[in-house]
């Protein structure tokens, strides 16, 4: 069964977290777009992280 980070089991239309760190924005003047890494690895190596572009600004929220 498929299932998060804790082990909580995952199904279609559930709503998920995941943190990301910025490393690099695109700046305009009203939302800016945001290239994001994710902060654990995909692999138990530690490597791999996953990266994702164009996230547009008004899609996240800092974290305090």
């Amino acid at each position: 069964m498929p299932h998060d980070l804790r082990g909580a089991e995952i199904r279609p239309g559930d709503i998920v977290s995941m943190d990301f760190k910025v490393k690099l924005i695109t700046n305009s003047e009203d939302f800016c777009n945001v290239t994001l890494e994710s902060c654990l690895p995909m692999t138990s190596g530690g490597v791999d992280r996953l990266t994702i572009s164009q996230v547009n600004t008004r899609q996240v929220f800092k974290k305090s």
